[in-house]
């Protein structure tokens, strides 16, 4: 696979910044190895002081191999911090909608969380709004800002657009 030659090379060259990572279910070294192995390649970025930037939507392998983490919506980052605030503490209505439609071993509930409405299309989509404001319907238009901006909620802690602080998960059969 061309990303996992990347990455090798990048490696072995001796290089400051490793990608990893990509779009398709298969193209990427770093999501089909085991955390073991996710391990030595976090040791070998340690010993050459290196950054990896790895761009997967297996938010376990994020769990355990990032230190920070950008989630990207539609081309725009919409939250960006430590992997500790973006598990614990996330705070975008897309990384939380993310998080709860993730699999769950301390639950029996086989049901998983559906983020309503389609990804938009990059070509038609409007260049000024909130990039998420139709997935989640329930929440009144004013809450969205025009021209969504990067907020600190917290230390290196940054979300997009305000409307996360009026985001809650609607109870069954209450969307519009």
């Amino acid at each position: 696979d061309g990303i996992a030659v990347l990455i090798l090379h990048g490696l072995a060259g001796g290089e400051d910044l490793v990608p990893g990572g990509g779009r398709s279910g298969n193209a990427g070294l770093v999501q089909q190895v085991h955390v073991a192995e996710q391990g030595a390649l976090k040791e070998i970025q340690q010993e050459r002081g290196a950054g990896i930037i790895l761009i997967t939507h297996y938010l376990g392998v994020v769990a355990e191999v990032a230190d920070q983490v950008a989630v990207m919506y539609a081309g725009q980052v919409v939250e960006r911090g430590s992997v500790g605030d973006i598990f614990n503490d996330p705070k975008h209505p897309y990384t939380r909608s993310l998080l709860r439609s993730m699999p769950q071993t301390d639950t029996v509930d086989d049901e998983l969380y559906v983020i309503a409405g389609n990804v938009p299309s990059l070509k038609k989509m409007a260049v000024d709004g909130c990039r998420f404001a139709d997935r989640i319907p329930w929440v009144e238009s004013a809450k969205h800002e025009a021209e969504p901006k990067l907020h600190e909620v917290s230390s290196r802690h940054f979300v997009r657009c305000t409307c996360y602080q009026d985001f809650e998960f609607p109870l069954e059969g209450d969307m519009k």
